[in-house]
């Protein structure tokens, strides 16, 4: 924003008259009050971010599948997770690009789970001893949980280390799969994962709000945490209120499927307005 003294400046080397350059000034600075958006997230800055995001995961991409095949299972994971914070110490610490950090947290997260599974696997020899006397899906269950909350500790201390407000989303979708573990594989009725499922949508959500209520006017980093929150809780609270309702298919739906689906929308709609944000 140019100062006072430049706009003086202009008029005394004639390149306008007063009244115009009073006039450009007003209108500049009512441009630049105009009120910004609510729910602006910043991804990247340029095509510059875009081409380096796919660098990034095309390196970790062969990372991974040469220490896979060099080092196999479980270091062929946590060469290329280590690699991945590397990366990030110097994309999201150093030089703040979101877009190339987002994709370092999610590639981070996952190898790190991935790693922890096949650490637990080989620690405990499920496979091979006992295995037989365990419940039915037992096995698979503990080690989708593993496996998860792997990744959610992997995706806490990226947000610890580098503030990536993307960070929270992956926590938050890791709560989800791992209620969708536990539900696969205790053989809970669709209602009861329905139930679970709403649990979990409606903590992420009031998380969400949390941060919200810390920054109102929307101006810092708060904003952008809640809408990853938003982005994931959306999908959970709309799907499972629908199972709640009794609609079991969301394909072939009948008038009473399709005035429940409407229903609901409307009622998330209605929520999203009040709270201003798109994301749901």
């Amino acid at each position: 924003m140019h100062s006072r003294e430049d706009w003086e400046a202009a008029v005394e080397a004639g390149l306008g008259g007063r009244a115009e350059a009073e006039a450009l000034a007003a209108f500049l600075a009512a441009r630049a009050a105009r009120p910004h958006d609510a729910e602006e997230v910043r991804f990247a800055r340029g095509f510059h971010d875009v081409f380096l995001t796919i660098g990034v995961v095309i390196l970790l991409a062969g990372a991974t599948f040469g220490g896979l095949l060099a080092a196999g299972i479980p270091f062929g994971l946590i060469l290329p997770a280590a690699l991945a914070w590397a990366l990030a110490e110097v994309f999201a610490r150093r030089r703040r690009l979101v877009l190339p950090s987002i994709a370092l947290a999610t590639a981070f997260a996952v190898l790190c789970g991935a790693a922890v599974t096949s650490v637990y696997a080989i620690a405990t020899d499920l496979a091979a001893t006992g295995a037989s006397d365990l419940p039915i899906g037992w096995t698979e269950r503990t080690m989708g949980l593993v496996g998860v909350g792997g990744g959610i500790l992997a995706a806490l201390a990226f947000y610890g280390r580098f503030r990536l407000p993307f960070s929270l989303g992956l926590i938050a979708l890791g709560f989800v799969v791992g209620t969708a573990v536990v539900d696969l594989w205790t053989n809970a009725g669709s209602a009861a994962a329905s139930l679970d499922f709403l649990v979990v949508g409606l903590l992420i959500f009031a998380a969400a709000m949390a941060f919200d209520m810390r920054d109102p006017a929307r101006q810092t980093l708060d904003t952008d945490k809640a809408f990853w929150l938003h982005l994931v809780a959306a999908p959970v609270i709309v799907h499972s209120m629908i199972g709640l309702l009794g609609v079991e298919s969301r394909f072939t739906l009948d008038a009473r499927g399709a005035a429940i689906v409407f229903a609901v929308v409307v009622v998330v709609a209605v929520v999203a307005l009040a709270v201003d944000r798109r994301a749901l």
